[in-house]
């Protein structure tokens, strides 16, 4: 192993050899890659992972050691590139050899019969083959190949001109920054094969292909957790997501954002391919993904068939879909066809029609966040959407409101934004009740009395008085929650109640309860109020980043809070620091770096700090933390799905990672426990095909409450 070559050479071999790297060390390298890539092949395009986690990671590991020894070999095609570079200052314009044409719509079945009929009449046909594939709601991406190393990415822009965006596609895991030699088999190229080594090999041509990147629904909801907890406006779907994380000038950013692609075209490097199911085989073959839900279909009846039934299980993917695209499989009828100046005569995308319900705007709610930030909301008559019943719906700002001009007493129209997230799209004037009045924001906090402030440069109105009850209580129960301290048992309506009665106003008031105060409280036995204390007793020992993130600084989420705690090593240095030393940490830009310093610069911020201090929190990183061997989930891989009523998702997985678990977004081979709340929904259906073992609220509280060590 290379690590005990370097180990026999000497300290001084890793200082003297930067540019004369033995050939030992450049095989060893060579290897590492092409082990890597071969991973992520098996475990992306095949979705056969070959390895675990650990063996993967530990692979990773020894490929970055080595390139930090030797920085003369970091070649563009590594598999550490992923991670993101520096920010660039902008994005270099990309004329594409061949246009990016967009794609004629249709949306309902007479439509398709009519480009049917069109396309037949003009080739002399009575019948044709098509393919037929799902329409990713995403972001048109091409990359191109020269001798099977990713040289170029961009964006579609206007057709003609995008922007190059390869350091960001770099990031992408399904986008390879090697090909594969094509096989007859791709299990060829799994590690081991007698074909491995051949099969990685990159052939010496130049290729282009085109594809769509997107962003999982699982991912959207994990991003606007983080932004909920920082303070921030959710993320309002995955395509408009996914798009603005692309022209991202940090590619740091889009390596966390994970985002995903897959492939369906080749304008250049396709000799010798006939047909449009031979590409997507050839695609496939070389390491690029395709969506596997395409169909070849015999005539448009076939076609109409397989459109109806996606249009169905659409609900059923883990990402959003607005249609079918179908496209002539033969490439020379595809030919004759030609193309507009808009777009290819031998494609059509069918569009489904939205899941869009109507119903009644009875009220609209302000809501104040622990920033003082005031939410309006939406109540809604309960209606029926995508599954659920939908009986709220964010509002985002008053801005917004006002833009859409949304009353109460509106006939309103609502739908799912990215699945997930309810979304009033508009009222019906035509259908809106006599005497509504149109809605502005407060000019006083609902909460308190104050008077209400607009953001400077922003959309928020503010409360700024930081005694306001309902900032106190978004605090305290911010600070209890899982992710931050972990205090279980203090729950909103006992949060609501220690407030009102003046018992809790900061999060150190809460170290001063006793069971006797507890006790005299609503709904509070004395086994309850037991309980409780020792909950907050045990949570004097949370990590360092917990407590950071507890603080409800703006802006700062949970990654943010461990890499200050792990930099800094103190709570202490931590508020001493410059904005110059903050940004120069990965996870704090500008913006962030600025909120973390204001809000150390507050008195009363840092006599609620002393006083956590005093109340014996801990205010340094542990130099020794639990081995992970000691904690109960150590090696076990997670996903959670559906409604739970122990806490929140973040709560739940935060909970998993605790006890040493590995919590993912999407189900796999590679998934050990499925935890699976009310409305679980095609997780649980393909964890059950799987053979996952299945885990309801109780089984999961019966398995993590077996250790009560706590070791994080």
């Amino acid at each position: 192993m290379l690590q005990n070559y370097i180990r026999l050479q000497g300290d001084a071999f890793l200082t003297n050899h930067d540019t004369d790297i033995e050939e030992s060390v450049l095989r060893r390298y060579d290897i590492l890659c092409r082990e890597i890539e071969s991973h992520n092949y098996c475990y992306y395009i095949l979705a056969q992972p070959a390895v675990s986690d650990r063996e993967f990671d530990a692979l990773m590991e020894e490929l970055q050691r080595l390139e930090t020894a030797f920085p003369g070999l970091a070649r563009p095609d590594s598999p550490t590139q992923r991670v993101g570079g520096a920010p660039s200052e902008g994005f270099k314009n990309v004329r594409h050899d061949i246009p990016m044409l967009s794609i004629d719509n249709t949306y309902n079945e007479a439509e398709l019969r009519n480009f049917d009929a069109r396309v037949r009449r003009a080739l002399g046909k009575d019948t044709l083959r098509y393919v037929v594939e799902l329409k990713i709601d995403g972001v048109s991406i091409s990359l191109r190949y020269t001798n099977g190393i990713l040289s170029r990415a961009a964006t579609r822009g206007d057709g003609v001109i995008g922007d190059d965006i390869t350091a960001n596609a770099r990031t992408i895991r399904e986008c390879p920054l090697r090909l594969h030699q094509p096989t007859e088999s791709p299990e060829a190229a799994l590690p081991g094969n007698d074909l491995f080594e051949e099969a990685i090999d990159a052939p010496d041509t130049v290729l282009e292909v085109r594809g769509e990147v997107y962003m999982t629904v699982a991912e959207l909801e994990r991003l606007n957790v983080e932004r909920e907890m920082e303070g921030l406006e959710p993320y309002r779907n995955p395509r408009n997501t996914t798009a603005g994380t692309l022209k991202s000038l940090d590619p740091r950013q889009v390596a966390r954002r994970r985002l995903r692609a897959f492939f369906y075209d080749m304008v250049a490097g396709a000799e010798g391919i006939n047909t449009h199911h031979e590409i997507l085989a050839h695609l496939k073959a070389i390491g690029l993904p395709i969506n596997p839900n395409y169909a070849c279909c015999d005539g448009i009846d076939e076609v109409i068939s397989f459109c109806a039934a996606w249009q169905h299980k659409r609900h059923e993917l883990g990402y959003e879909i607005d249609g079918m695209v179908v496209k002539v499989d033969d490439l020379k009828l595809r030919h004759l066809l030609g193309a507009t100046a808009k777009a290819p005569r031998w494609v059509i995308a069918y569009k489904f029609p939205a899941d869009i319900s109507q119903t009644r705007l009875v009220d609209i709610l302000v809501q104040v966040g622990k920033s003082g930030a005031l939410t309006p909301v939406a109540v809604l008559e309960p209606t029926p959407l995508a599954g659920t019943i939908v009986k709220r719906a964010s509002l985002h700002n008053f801005e917004e409101v006002e833009r859409k001009d949304l009353r109460v007493g509106d006939l309103v129209e609502v739908q799912k934004a990215g699945e997930i997230i309810p979304q009033v799209i508009r009222a019906i004037p035509d259908a809106r009740p006599n005497g509504t009045q149109p809605t502005r924001p407060p000019l006083q906090c609902p909460a308190c009395g104050s008077c209400v402030h607009k953001d400077p440069e922003g959309v928020f109105y503010r409360c700024l008085n930081t005694a306001c009850p309902a900032q106190v209580k978004e605090k305290l129960e911010h600070f209890a929650s899982r992710a931050a301290m972990h205090i279980e048992g203090l729950g909103p309506a006992l949060i609501e109640q220690l407030v009102d009665k003046g018992l809790a106003n900061t999060p150190a008031d809460l170290y001063s309860l006793t069971t006797e105060v507890l006790v005299a409280l609503e709904r509070m036995g004395k086994k309850s109020a037991s309980n409780l204390i020792i909950a907050i007793d045990e949570s004097r020992q949370r990590p360092l980043h917990h407590l950071i993130l507890g603080l409800g600084i703006r802006h700062v989420g949970a990654r943010t809070a461990l890499a200050l705690a792990t930099i800094f090593g103190d709570l202490d240095t931590i508020m001493s620091a410059s904005v110059e030393t903050l940004i120069s940490i990965d996870d704090v830009g500008d913006a962030v770096a600025k909120s973390i310093k204001d809000y150390f610069e507050v008195d009363e911020n840092r006599i609620h700090i002393e006083a956590l201090r005093h109340a014996g929190l801990r205010f340094t990183a542990s130099s020794a933390p639990a081995s992970s061997d000691e904690k109960a989930l150590t090696g076990k891989t997670f996903v959670v799905t559906g409604t739970l009523k122990c806490g929140s998702r973040e709560e739940i997985q935060a909970r998993i990672q605790d006890m040493g678990g590995r919590v993912s977004s999407a189900v796999s081979k590679k998934t050990d426990f499925l935890v699976a709340g009310e409305n679980a929904g095609s997780k649980l259906d393909k964890a059950r095909v799987l053979g996952v073992k299945v885990l309801d609220e109780d089984a999961f509280l019966k398995m993590t409450q077996s250790d009560r060590r706590e070791t994080t």
